[in-house]
């Protein structure tokens, strides 16, 4: 079984949707992998969608597009996007949290996840963030997968992995024509993720040096809630976490932690995550598939016998300020290059599974999509862990030929 319990659940012989075009994603790889459908809202539906052929913006455009928006529009934006909301866009409410949870139950899908079920619907929580100034997206075509070998040095020619010179990590850079991707890995599990189990869900930060398993990349975002969006997301969590506590014997497991990677006392929350590598008989994320194929050869140099293929790409929608009933497009892979002072609407799906020994029940959230919003104004935007109180610079005389001549006397 993976870190993520896709081996749990045998194959459901579901069909995949057909594939259509859109160059280069619906070129199959030398492994033959077949194409992944983009644009569909979701795995459980195979309706075409009108934005099959749509134009991905780039960020430059992106940044021209998104308003700056005023303090009364952000908190409307976090007070409407803010809350838990169902597969088919029924919102739930954000005052009540826990009430929401109240009558749902974990339901195992067949991807060998436990997700929240209320009926016959998933549940997903939105979310409004504004991006970290640092690793706020690990979006490159092959995420934080490693491959054997790149801890020494032996990467492919468009991929660097240095080491850092103050802690226990290294920095994964890729290269795709201009793109330039960018991601922390660390070679050590943290202390807090040391289990007696192999292969807890990681932080995309981690890295698969010690104990290499290409599932163990993904992609994943990491925002802080803007406003009162950060209480509503606490509000959440702890509702969510308390959801599959009670159902963890249920679920077939024991224990769960107490203090879980993904908690609002972490310094990555929040976070989401999607795995890059799915088994080739799952059905990938919703989503689309990517417009690079196996740029750097991952695939190919796994081999036939690791029976993965890349999973799909969270859709990213841009808010037409013009017409605010549409919205544009742009790449998930472009995402890191839109202005930092941007604001988006997350919507992630809480995801547990068992482990494999220690049965203790693990969870995170998965990424379903983005949307960009607005721009935040200048004033607002401040890091608050890097205050810096300016002062008033002394008065100094740097005039060196006249000290210089002193000297000589």
């Amino acid at each position: 079984m993976s870190e993520d319990g896709y081996d749990t659940m045998p194959d459901t012989g579901r069909p995949l949707n057909a594939p259509r075009s859109r160059p280069p994603s619906s070129t199959p790889t030398e492994l033959g992998v077949e194409d992944i459908p983009h644009d569909i809202p979701g795995d459980r539906d195979s309706d075409a969608s009108d934005e099959d052929d749509c134009t991905l913006l780039s960020a430059t455009e992106v940044n021209n597009i998104l308003p700056i928006l005023t303090q009364t529009q952000i908190d409307a934006a976090v007070e409407q996007l803010t809350h838990f909301v169902l597969d088919d866009g029924t919102v739930l409410g954000n005052n009540n949290m826990a009430a929401v949870l109240e009558t749902c139950v974990p339901v195992l899908e067949d991807d060998g996840g436990f997700y929240i079920h209320k009926g016959e619907q998933r549940l997903h929580f939105s979310v409004v963030l504004a991006p970290r100034a640092t690793w706020a997206f690990n979006n490159g075509p092959d995420g934080s997968v490693v491959r054997e070998g790149y801890q020494e040095g032996n990467t492919p020619h468009n991929v660097t992995c240095v080491k850092s010179k103050m802690y226990n990590s290294w920095t994964k850079t890729s290269y795709a024509g201009d793109k330039v991707w960018t991601t922390q890995m660390f070679a050590i599990p943290l202390p807090s993720l040391s289990h007696a189990y192999v292969q807890p869900p990681r932080p995309s930060f981690e890295s698969a040096f010690t104990s290499y398993n290409p599932r163990s990349g993904d992609w994943s975002i990491s925002g802080i809630p803007v406003g009162r969006a950060e209480s509503m997301a606490k509000d959440a969590y702890t509702s969510i976490n308390d959801c599959y506590r009670q159902y963890i014997a249920k679920m077939g497991g024991k224990t769960m932690d107490n203090d879980p990677y993904n908690s609002p006392n972490k310094s990555m929350w929040l976070s989401g995550r999607r795995p890059v590598f799915i088994p080739k008989n799952k059905h990938g994320d919703d989503g689309y598939g990517s417009e690079y194929v196996d740029p750097y050869g991952t695939l190919r140099a796994l081999g036939t016998a690791a029976d993965l293929k890349y999973n799909r790409i969270p859709a990213v929608y841009v808010r037409n300020p013009e017409k605010p009933a549409d919205s544009f497009r742009i790449s998930f892979h472009d995402a890191h290059d839109v202005d930092k002072a941007a604001i988006y609407r997350a919507v992630v799906a809480p995801r547990a599974f068992v482990s494999r020994k220690g049965s203790k029940v693990l969870w995170d959230f998965r990424i379903v999509d983005l949307l960009f919003v607005g721009l935040r104004p200048p004033e607002v935007i401040k890091s608050p862990h890097k205050a810096i109180k300016k002062r008033k610079a002394p008065a100094l005389d740097l005039d060196l030929a006249a000290e210089e001549t002193a000297l000589k006397k």
